[in-house]
């Protein structure tokens, strides 16, 4: 038994000796253990990092382990992490498999072909006892909304311990500096994982200080936060509700807080839905109106100004559709980005939006970028596609795939998840159509609006749409400029609109709004003739086809080839985009310049959201909107 030690001792040393043989010169990276960040009874994380790679050789590295051998290496382990990429960076290993309370030494090490390198110094660690019961972990968090005789304070639950918590809240005291739960305190109930969360404490004195601690039992016993004092206000100017109307809606619905004490500066008010702040429209000493936030919850609305905060009343959210729109503001920098039913949420970079679309719970927009890349926004935070030149026209989602079209360093194309797919002809040459209908996928098939330079000597406009990458022409080239500009696929039916000029003589008396179902001009009837018509949008609903546009300068909409509604739409001067929700309910964006009506309509029914209304309700969302160039519904 004794020779097999030495033996076992002798190859450690031997392994030791080549490690050490290894030569580290300049130009060799660098392979570092770094910290274990966590340990648990059955597995641990830990890091390395790398530095100084040098090398487009195929490489390995990562992190070896062992409790049996306080050398590991990359042939003699218990365990091990590979990885692959060639670049610099911190990497993190999770050891998987351990026994607990055991020791553990853990040695980073670097293969590049047939040299390899470990790190000098070795990290080890123990594993925690698996059946040791723990209680929770609880910290308190910051006060707020402190009044003469009130105040809130949250607490959050890091971890619920070895079991389910049967209680927690806060428990607080005026003369005792470590309260517990035999001290005045709340209960919120059980839970069974972590989370953050907050207690009211009322009745309380004037400029009196609190000690207050979060708490949390489990079976093993009660765990306590860190003490926090927070002293109450001298005077009691607290605000307080008397009524607030609707009390359930959706997120942006407009909702009236009626009370006393609020601030008529609207910045020195802060409302909150069940602790999410919202955006307050108005206010005065008696009333506030505000949007129920986008991410707000049921639960008690609340007023906080410099003197305290009010009582609390309950709002129920209510489950139902949810209006998307892209544009911008008036009130905002930066101002383009998309609204979630009133509530605005800002693309920093974006220079305007041209298309809306959304996936799960994430919005998209498209448009220009003002690093001039194509780029589109994900939840307003940008995806640049390229670092070429160009920009982003269309973005829509087929099943859970992302597919965009735009410019590329000059080229038209089409990126399906981030990646090119099509490259169609130059951007000096023909030009793709920007809006939520300038492309659709059906199947694996994928189609592009658009329009191309004529045959020679005339070298017209030519209005097509690629299938694939592969033209189609709607338009001869020679007669006059065509444009098309939306494009949808129904079952085996590829319809198509856009615009055409109609000539007499040398001159232009019409500028036609068109429709093509398989490549066959469907009629759009209009009044009389008139210069100032085009089309935006394009909506195949079972045997109806709706398409939206301009006719006279005016918003219009067909519906099977007849203008409907036209005094509704018209109230803007652009149909921008059209969507159909559920099946029921039709809903269409519209756009005007600054000074006109900017909103969207749901079956007809117009609701502005430009600067003109500043009184939220059924046909204002009052949000200083000056362009709403799409809309998406769920």
């Amino acid at each position: 038994m004794r020779d097999a030690r030495n033996i076992v001792k002798l190859f450690i040393i031997l392994s030791l000796f080549a490690a050490a043989c290894v030569k580290y010169s300049p130009t060799q990276p660098s392979i570092t253990n770094e910290d274990v960040l966590s340990v648990y009874s059955a597995s641990a994380i830990t890091h390395c990092s790398l530095s100084g790679i040098n090398t487009t050789a195929q490489i390995k590295f990562g992190q070896c382990w062992s409790s049996a051998n306080d050398v590991p290496d990359y042939i003699i382990n218990q365990g091990k992490t590979e990885f692959t990429e060639n670049k610099d960076g911190n990497y993190i290993s999770t050891l998987t498999g351990l026994f607990p309370k055991t020791t553990y030494y853990i040695r980073a090490y670097y293969i590049a072909g047939s040299d390899t390198i470990y790190a000098k110094q070795i990290t080890y660690f123990t594993t925690k006892d698996t059946v040791t019961p723990q209680p929770p972990n609880v910290a308190t968090l910051a006060p707020f909304g402190i009044s003469s005789a009130s105040f809130y304070i949250a607490g959050s639950i890091v971890n619920i311990g070895s079991s389910n918590i049967t209680a927690y809240g806060h428990c607080y005291s005026s003369t005792n500096t470590t309260p517990t739960i035999a001290d005045a305190n709340t209960n919120l109930g059980a839970l069974s994982s972590p989370q953050q969360y907050s207690s009211l404490f009322t009745s309380l004195t004037p400029h009196t200080t609190y000690y207050v601690r979060a708490y949390a039992t489990n079976a093993v016993g009660t765990a306590y936060g860190n003490v926090v004092p927070v002293t109450t206000s001298t005077t009691s100017n607290a605000p307080t509700i008397t009524v607030i109307d609707p009390t359930s809606g959706q997120a942006g619905t407009s909702v009236t807080i009626t009370g006393t004490n609020f601030d008529p500066t609207a910045t020195k008010d802060t409302v909150r839905f069940n602790g999410t702040v919202a955006t307050i429209v108005s206010a005065s000493a008696t009333q506030i109106v505000v949007m129920a936030p986008a991410n707000g919850t049921t639960g008690n609305v609340t007023v906080a100004t410099g003197s305290g905060t009010s009582n609390g009343i309950l709002f129920t959210y209510l489950s139902g559709a949810t209006v998307y729109t892209c544009g911008s503001v008036t009130n905002l920098s930066p101002n383009w980005g998309y609204w979630t039913n009133a509530v605005f949420t800002a693309a920093a970079s974006c220079n305007e939006a041209y298309s809306i679309t959304g996936l799960a719970n994430d919005i998209y927009i498209a448009g220009p970028a003002n690093t001039n890349t194509p780029t589109y926004w994900k939840n307003g935070t940008s995806v640049q596609l390229s670092t070429q030149t160009g920009w982003i026209s269309t973005i829509i989602i087929s099943g859970t795939d992302i597919y965009c079209s735009g410019v590329n360093n000059n080229v038209n194309s089409i990126w399906k998840n981030g990646v090119v797919i099509n490259t169609l002809p130059s951007a000096s040459t023909s030009t793709l159509a920007s809006g939520n209908n300038g492309l659709f996928v059906a199947g694996s098939d994928v189609y592009a609006a658009g329009h191309q330079f004529g045959p020679a000597p005339l070298y017209y406009f030519q209005a097509v749409y690629w299938k694939n990458g592969v033209v189609v022409p709607l338009t001869p080239g020679f007669t006059g400029n065509a444009t098309a500009t939306a494009v949808y696929v129904s079952g085996s039916d590829v319809y198509v609109a856009g615009s055409e000029e109609e000539k007499s003589g040398i001159g232009i008396v019409n500028q036609a709004p068109r429709l093509w179902k398989n490549g066959v001009s469907v009629p759009l009837t209009t009044p009389v003739n008139n210069l100032y018509n085009n089309i935006s949008s394009l909506l195949v609903a079972g045997s109806d086809v709706y398409v939206g546009g301009q006719y006279n300068g005016a918003g219009a909409l067909w519906k099977n080839g007849v203008m409907i509604n036209t005094d509704g739409y018209a109230v803007a001067e652009q149909v921008t985009s059209i969507f159909l929700y559920n099946n029921t309910d039709l809903y269409v964006s519209g756009s005007s310049s600054a000074s006109g009506m900017n909103g969207f309509w749901k079956n007809g029914n117009f609701v502005e959201m430009d600067p003109g209304c500043t009184t939220a309700g059924p046909a204002c969302a009052a949000t200083s909107a000056n362009n709403v160039s799409g809309i998406f519904v769920k």
